[in-house]
């Protein structure tokens, strides 16, 4: 079989980056609607198999869909996990699922949980329920600056677990694209407006490898065999 020559190489690779590039900006963000500002540096609460443990006493401003946690594997598979967003009167307002087979903290600071559906904004429990064969651990810090704690089996812990609550954004990386320029055309000279970055933009999205294609069908096919004397 025939392998591509470098320059035919290089334009697939170019081409590829910017389809990678443009689907990315497409996708939806996240925001974060509450924080612990607990940095996961040691083990809050081990949770052995078919336990469970609370963070308590947040408070969310706003509705959420995910929880981001750190979670400690002991450099085995991560085990299968729920976590129930807690109310007042022991409420269960939403749950997600995690399967198993996610990788260590070493490996992923953090690991996103779905909500089944949105948790409604204030005050609740983020509690996890160890669904697997072999213990896990949340990772966090010593006491966050807000009134929540950490809980397992009625005995408040001295560590809080990092956790951060967010939501999907209604709008796409890419949507912000028309702000981005209107605040960079705010620092320029007085001929350049707004056009000028979606011009620069579109000139190196498509006009770049259009050139790069030029370039390689100009170099021709690649020469074999020895020089003729």
């Amino acid at each position: 079989m025939r392998r591509a020559s470098p320059p035919a190489l290089l334009l697939t690779l170019v081409v590829a980056g910017l389809v990678a590039l443009l689907v990315v900006s497409l996708q939806p963000r996240r925001q974060t609607v509450l924080s612990l500002g607990v940095q996961p540096l040691l083990v809050a609460v081990e949770i052995p198999a078919g336990g469970r443990a609370c963070q308590r006493g947040l408070v969310a401003p706003e509705s959420f869909d995910a929880v981001r946690l750190s979670i400690g594997t002991f450099f085995g598979p991560g085990q299968p996990l729920s976590v129930e967003i807690v109310g007042p009167g022991g409420t269960v307002r939403a749950r997600g699922r995690l399967a198993g087979g996610y990788p260590d903290i070493g490996r992923a600071p953090s690991t996103r949980v779905l909500l089944a559906a949105p948790a409604p904004p204030g005050p609740l429990d983020v509690c996890v329920a160890n669904r697997g064969s072999r213990r896990l651990a949340l990772f966090g810090n010593g006491a966050a600056a807000s009134p929540t704690f950490a809980e397992r089996r009625g005995r408040r812990l001295p560590a809080d677990a990092s956790i951060v609550l967010e939501r999907r954004a209604s709008a796409s990386w890419l949507s912000l694209a028309p702000d981005m320029a209107r605040r960079a055309a705010l620092f320029r000279p007085g001929w350049v407006g707004t056009w000028t970055y979606w011009l620069l933009a579109a000139l190196v999205l498509l006009a770049g490898p259009l050139l790069l294609g030029r370039a390689v069908a100009a170099t021709g096919p690649p020469r074999s065999g020895a020089p003729r004397g």
